[in-house]
């Protein structure tokens, strides 16, 4: 986890807003770029997949995540070189829910986070279009009308 976290000069982790790190990465030389973005995207996809249920109730929840981290992956097709790099995160970026509700899928079946409630599942359904919620709650027994695509 530590691994996850920026460190000040006497060691403690440095809790900046994802946001804040992206544009902070935009100045950088194109290497240290690089660098700062896998980092950035590898930690919004592992938290709001692995550790899910960690942004319930939370002022900054799974929705949030998911748009920073697609956004950086999305943002690193443009700067690496070669086109297979820069093909792989733009499919990150396209397809970055999927590929965190497959981590939080994993989670769950390790009993790694575990979380059966009907409505953490309906708020997950809601924020971000999850398929992986979607399924659960039909298994649950929710009805559910198609979610409509609402452009910010």
């Amino acid at each position: 986890m530590d691994a996850l976290f920026d460190k000040a000069e006497d060691g403690k982790a440095v809790s900046k807003m994802l946001s804040e790190q992206f544009f902070e990465s935009q100045g950088l030389d194109t290497a240290t770029k690089i660098q700062k973005l896998k980092k950035l995207a590898e930690t919004t996809l592992y938290v709001s997949g692995f550790f899910a249920s960690s942004l319930n109730k939370k002022l900054v929840n799974q929705s949030y995540y998911i748009q920073i981290g697609a956004m950086v992956y999305a943002n690193l097709s443009t700067v690496v070189e070669p086109k297979p790099k820069s093909n792989l995160y733009a499919h990150l970026a396209n397809h970055f829910l999927n590929y965190a509700d497959l981590l939080t899928e994993i989670s769950q079946k390790a009993n790694i986070q575990k979380s059966n409630d009907v409505l953490e599942m309906f708020g997950r359904y809601l924020d971000s279009g999850s398929v992986w919620a979607e399924k659960l709650l039909i298994q649950n027994g929710v009805p559910l009308a198609p979610l409509k695509k609402t452009s910010n």
